[in-house]
C-alpha cells in the first residue's frame, strides 16, 4: 500500500515486477538485494543522470504499458573508464557508430530522391518488362582525340616526375 498522496499505477508495478522477475531468473539477486522499489528508484536515478534514456512505451494486448530504455554513450564511456578499458578498444566502436550514422543519412536522402521522383530509374511497361533507356547525347568522344603522340608525351612526363629509383 502506498502512502497517501503518492500516485502509482498498476502499470508501474507490473513493469517493475517483470524486470525483477527477469533479474531473479538470471540470479542477479545473489549480488544485490533485489526489491521492486529499489529497481524502480535505480532506473529513475540512471535516467536522471543520463546513463539511460527512455526509448518509448509499448503495450502488448491487454497487458500494461512497458517502458523501454537504452544505454547512452555516456554510460558506456563511464563503464569503460571505470573498468580501465583503453581508448584503442573504442576506436572501432566510434568508427562504426559514425559510419552507421553517415550511411543512415545517405540512405534517407536516397529514399527521398526515389519518393520525389528526382532519381530516374529503369522504366518498365505494364507487364513489368524493362524498357530501353531513351537515347541521349554523350557529348564529344574525348577518347578519340587521344593520339599516339599525346599518349607518348603523357608517359614521358610521368616517367620524368617519378625520377630514377621512384615508382
Amino acid at each position: 500500500m502506498l502512502p497517501p498522496g503518492r500516485a502509482d499505477s498498476g502499470v508501474a508495478r507490473a513493469c517493475r515486477c517483470r524486470a525483477t522477475q527477469l533479474l531473479l531468473r538470471r540470479r542477479e539477486d545473489n549480488l544485490i538485494k533485489l526489491r521492486p522499489s529499489s529497481l524502480y528508484h535505480t532506473v529513475s536515478r540512471l535516467a536522471e543522470s543520463g546513463l539511460i534514456r527512455q526509448e518509448g512505451t509499448e503495450r502488448a494486448g491487454n497487458r500494461p504499458e512497458r517502458t523501454t530504455y537504452s544505454i547512452t554513450e555516456a554510460a558506456i564511456r563511464t563503464w569503460a573508464a571505470d573498468n580501465g578499458v583503453p581508448r584503442r578498444y573504442w576506436v572501432a566502436v566510434d568508427f562504426l557508430r559514425d559510419r552507421t550514422a553517415h550511411e543512415s543519412k545517405w540512405l534517407r536522402a536516397l529514399i527521398e530522391e526515389i519518393r520525389d521522383g528526382s532519381l530516374v530509374w529503369q522504366s518498365v511497361d505494364a507487364a513489368d518488362r524493362r524498357l530501353p533507356d531513351p537515347p541521349r547525347d554523350l557529348g564529344r568522344d574525348w577518347g578519340a582525340a587521344l593520339t599516339d603522340e599525346t599518349l607518348a608525351e603523357l608517359r614521358r612526363s610521368s616517367a620524368e616526375s617519378s625520377g630514377p629509383g621512384r615508382s
